[in-house]
């Protein structure tokens, strides 16, 4: 069932025509081939269109490029992969839930039931409209590929084999790095759900969080080799660790004057997981009065989660970290320039 409604939800994609930046990357030529490997690391994913734009996704190019040896210019394949991928990330969000259901402080009488119907949302809710219909967006869906297998993994195998729980959680992190910048935020995901999910003492749930350092191994080589391939002075000389450095050392915190606008933009974000309506490619700034009203309902709900928590339910609590901390990048919060806030992301759930 869950196959058959995912499917039969963005159908209607399949024969799409292109839309936003998919005309640069349909049928491209200049797509690394899949047969090269090493060609997919080299670069930024915008120079085979001759552009420039920092971002550094050779997952998203291997992707691509598959799809461009497979289907050519028949675009109805390109947006086939799209589908067959959101098809696979619900599925995993299905054994994810199903999984959590079971392992959680509060367990629930059917946990397949209620994985189920979480999945049958995740699977047809309307913030996904922009993910699945845009091929270049697919980003998108294979960074929660990555998050989602990892984190499943790391669950399963926590309790019996920490080792290898570890070990599959830093492939996932690494694949979903390669599609997607935001997927930095991984682990902190992954020590969310064992301090919030779990019915073992607070001391265990430490002790068991702590390996999570060990995730700053697939995160150093990431930087390490985004920072060769976007900056070609770098790799030549063989100063790479210089560059990371710099890279860090730029980030900058939106300035104080925007910062309550943006969080106030965050509560468009919760309200479109219940409401989805009306979708926009960009959410303007709210006004003062509504990002304060917005800011106001969002501190009620977090301290609701915190009196939920001192009764054992950890649930909405964790549910709002997990929502939180999947923003901090995606809103620009911290970035290389001073950026004016929005929403960017919240209609991405992806």
């Amino acid at each position: 069932m869950l196959v058959a409604v995912t499917a039969l939800s963005f159908v209607n994609a399949w024969p799409d025509e292109v839309v936003l930046d998919d005309k640069f990357f349909v049928n491209n030529q200049h797509l690394p081939d899949w047969t090269e490997p090493a060609e997919l690391f080299r670069g930024d994913v915008w120079r085979t269109v001759g552009s420039q734009s920092g971002l550094y996704r050779p997952a998203l190019l291997l992707s691509l490029s598959l799809d461009t040896r497979l289907f050519g210019g028949w675009l109805p394949g390109y947006h086939l992969s799209n589908i067959l991928l959101h098809l696979l990330v619900t599925l995993l969000v299905y054994g994810f839930l199903r999984h959590l259901l079971q392992a959680a402080p509060q367990r629930t009488a059917r946990p397949d039931l209620y994985a189920l119907l979480a999945a049958l949302v995740f699977a047809v809710h309307p913030v996904h409209t922009e993910v699945v219909n845009s091929v270049f967006n697919r980003s998108d869906m294979l960074v929660s590929l990555g998050a989602v297998a990892g984190l499943w993994w790391l669950l399963h195998f926590l309790e019996t084999r920490p080792a290898r729980a570890w070990a599959g959680l830093a492939v996932g992190y690494l694949f979903a790095l390669f599609s997607k910048e935001n997927a930095v935020v991984i682990p902190g995901l992954a020590v969310i759900l064992i301090l919030l999910l779990s019915t073992a003492s607070w001391g265990q749930r430490i002790r068991r969080s702590i390996p999570v350092l060990w995730m700053l191994l697939p995160l150093g080589l990431y930087l390490y080799m985004r920072a060769h391939a976007l900056a070609p002075t770098a790799a030549e000389t063989g100063d790479g660790v210089v560059r990371v450095t710099e890279m860090v050392s730029e980030v900058r915190i939106m300035r104080p004057e925007n910062l309550l606008t943006l969080l106030g933009n965050w509560g468009i974000g919760l309200r479109l997981m219940v409401w989805p309506h009306p979708l926009q490619l960009n959410y303007p700034a709210l006004p003062t009065a509504a990002a304060v009203a917005s800011v106001g309902a969002q501190l009620a709900l977090i301290v609701a989660g915190l009196a939920q928590l001192r009764r054992g339910r950890s649930a909405l609590l964790a549910g709002l970290a997990w929502f939180y901390l999947a923003l901090l990048l995606a809103s620009r919060l911290f970035s290389h320039e001073d950026a004016e806030p929005h929403l960017a992301g919240a209609r991405r759930c992806c």
